[in-house]
């Protein structure tokens, strides 16, 4: 299961040789579940189709929520409720 305290875990190499890190891919599929009318089924197939990966729907959700969490804490600062 996807874990946002282990995010460095999560960082890839691009082909490119940029890092992708593990906030740009819950950003990214957030987007992706946005783009899908926030059906989260439709949403992560559509990850899977994606990134050709076995990503069950609730890992995907888990990183759309780390995303809206990011998304907040961006919007109103980390000591903010």
């Amino acid at each position: 299961m996807y874990n946002a305290t282990m995010s460095n875990a999560h960082d890839v190499t691009t082909t490119a040789g940029e890092t992708f890190t593990a906030a740009d891919s819950a950003a990214l599929a957030l987007a992706v579940y946005r783009r899908f009318g926030r059906d989260s089924g439709a949403a992560a197939a559509a990850w899977r189709r994606l990134l050709q990966n076995g990503t069950s729907d609730r890992d995907f959700m888990a990183l759309c929520l780390d995303a809206t969490i990011r998304e907040k804490m961006e919007r109103t600062g980390p000591g903010a409720r």
